[in-house]
């Protein structure tokens, strides 16, 4: 399927794994037994939890929701180039 236009895609749930392959990107996200168990923990809440990623691309910034430090936009790029946005608690 050929796009016209590459377009942002905003993931707002915790992705365990993005694979890129040449036809598809696999996002394979946290089943809710597994996200309930990762973010009851202590030390994920500090460094993950808090952070609320807003904002339009290239324009994203972070919202403080409850971490105890600052909130942080982080960028990753992922296989073929794809670049992920997200939000850490610092």
């Amino acid at each position: 399927m050929a796009y016209s236009e590459a377009k942002p895609v905003r993931i707002k749930s915790p992705a365990i794994s993005i694979t890129e392959t040449e036809d598809e990107i696999l996002i394979e996200f946290l089943s809710l037994d597994q996200a309930m168990e990762y973010f009851s923990s202590e030390e994920s809440r500090r460094f993950t939890g808090g952070c609320e990623l807003t904002g339009i691309y290239p324009n994203y910034s972070c919202s403080n929701n409850g971490c105890s430090g600052s909130c942080r936009v982080k960028e990753t790029i992922a296989a073929g180039g794809v670049r992920i946005y997200s939000c850490a608690c610092e």
